[in-house]
């Protein structure tokens, strides 16, 4: 395998710069993706698990004592305990027994499901959150809180609110989806520029190594003719067909012709530089000093015409 050109280099330098680039910008979408995706996702079962914890409280405001110390709760019959879902419990926290429940619910969750989440908060006497699935393939979302009778120490009872986050949880993953292709997209446009920046911060290089390239081609080709002439004269000399100082003045001719031919390249390339910046300055300049002190057209003939020798003013 040959080694790489110069030029193979340089677009190869390119290549890297403009997969730096992308990959540099991928990576802060993604992150600012992620951010913005768990940040949804709190926000939103926050806003439900707030819904529920308010719930419960309502219903555990609603909860009291008798004078024997029963739990009082209100009738499920008149439509309490309906919508959010709401399921009473009560016992001892290792003999929980269901004591009221929605008459009319407007989400169906399976039985097992809220007496698992309520054996739970018993048990640890504290909050407890869950997300579980019901048969009709919706997804619910459980918050269980344990009754203690200010009297009392000890759990007395339950009380367990379900609610139906299946939309809430869609409109999450829609919001994923966007936000996942917003970032495939603009990764695709930051390739893009980063190519395009990379492009022109090597043409410059690759510009120079051009004009090097030809510089050396046409000095190739300029001393090819005066070397053969060279080795033409030295095997004249070496076999005494000619006087040996003209073969030497003719040497000496030869050898600063190519000095001329080998510079000549060089000047016209330090030229074209020259030139082109001169061209660059005087198009930047443009309706500047020189119109802004009265410099007219009129004004730049005559002085043409008395700069141009043999010509007499009209």
């Amino acid at each position: 395998m040959s080694p790489p050109t110069p030029a193979g280099r340089i677009r190869r330098l390119r290549r890297h710069i403009t997969l730096l680039f992308t990959l540099t910008s991928a990576a802060a979408l993604l992150g600012m993706a992620a951010l913005a995706v768990h940040a949804d996702d709190i926000s939103w079962r926050g806003q439900v698990d707030a819904d529920l914890k308010v719930r419960v409280r309502e219903g555990l405001a609603e909860l009291s004592t008798g004078d024997t110390g029963e739990l009082l709760y209100p009738d499920p019959n008149e439509g309490g305990y309906d919508c959010p879902a709401v399921t009473l419990f009560t016992g001892s926290p290792t003999q929980l027994t269901v004591a009221a429940q929605a008459h009319r619910p407007c989400l169906t969750v399976t039985p097992d499901q809220v007496k698992a989440l309520a054996d739970v908060a018993a048990a640890r006497s504290d909050d407890v959150r869950a997300t579980t699935d019901t048969p009709h393939g919706r997804t619910v979302r459980l918050f269980a809180q344990p009754f203690v009778p200010p009297p009392e120490d000890t759990v007395s009872g339950v009380l367990v609110a379900a609610t139906d986050i299946t939309d809430g949880k869609a409109a999450h993953d829609r919001l994923t989806l966007v936000i996942a292709g917003a970032c495939a997209v603009l990764t695709a446009v930051t390739a893009v520029v980063g190519r395009l920046l990379a492009a022109r911060a090597v043409r410059p290089a690759l510009t120079a190594l051009d004009q090097q390239e030809a510089f050396l081609t046409d000095a190739a080709h300029d001393l090819r003719t005066p070397a053969a002439s060279l080795r033409l004269l030295a095997e004249t000399g070496l076999r005494g067909e000619a006087d040996h100082t003209e073969v030497l003045r003719r040497t000496l001719r030869l050898s600063t012709r190519m000095g001329e031919d080998l510079f000549r390249p060089a000047v016209g390339v330090v030229a074209g530089t020259a030139a082109r910046r001169r061209i660059s300055r005087s198009s930047a300049l443009r309706g500047g000093a020189g119109f802004r002190a009265g410099w007219r057209p009129e004004a730049r003939a005559a002085a043409g015409r008395a700069a141009s020798p043999g010509r007499r003013p009209e």
